[in-house]
């Protein structure tokens, strides 16, 4: 999903530039991320929409810990705001809806720390008037991409833990083995 991403890095000081294709885009990119991290599984990789609200998002949970985020607004790299409270939203409530049938694995609201760590998450939001809180453009403020992007990947990761229960247990026996782990 999402082909042929090309990322051109360019250091000025150095006069050096490097090119980096995907050929399967957005995929390859979180896959080249995680694999120092021991990946759990393949990346999964969604597209949706909701009212105007556009997303594309790539994620992949792995063994070691610590999250790998890298997200953008209309084509800005966008380091906080509405978008990742909702991402971070939906995240939160679709291991809860995956654990109904597996009450072995529940895991209390009130640890999404530990569903996030070992997470590489590539998120793109694309959104017709953003509104934007500071004069970097770094956090976007619109509060319906915030409830928009919620829902979508709630639902959407709802389905994929359904699809793959395998892979759904390996994510949650992990998780909660580090919050047990922490005491």
């Amino acid at each position: 999903m999402f082909p042929r991403v090309t990322y051109r890095l360019r250091d000025a000081v150095l006069q050096r530039e490097e090119r980096y294709r995907f050929e399967q885009g957005l995929g390859d990119y979180c896959a080249r991320l995680s694999a120092p991290a021991l990946p759990l599984h393949a990346p999964w990789c969604f597209e949706g929409h909701r009212g105007t609200t556009r997303v594309r998002l790539v994620l992949q949970w792995c063994q070691e810990p610590g999250s790998r985020l890298v997200s953008w607004v209309n084509l800005h790299r966008a380091h906080a705001g509405t978008h990742l409270e909702g991402l971070l939203d939906g995240l939160r409530l679709a291991p809860h809806d995956a654990t109904e049938s597996r009450p072995h694995l529940r895991i209390p609201l009130y640890i999404p720390s530990e569903l996030l760590n070992g997470l590489t998450v590539l998120f793109e939001v694309s959104i017709p008037q953003p509104i934007w809180d500071g004069s970097l453009k770094g956090d976007l403020a619109n509060e319906e991409c915030e409830f928009d992007v919620a829902e979508l990947v709630q639902a959407w990761l709802r389905q994929r833990f359904e699809a793959e229960p395998v892979v759904t247990e390996r994510i949650l026996e992990h998780a909660l083995g580090r919050y047990i782990t922490r005491g």
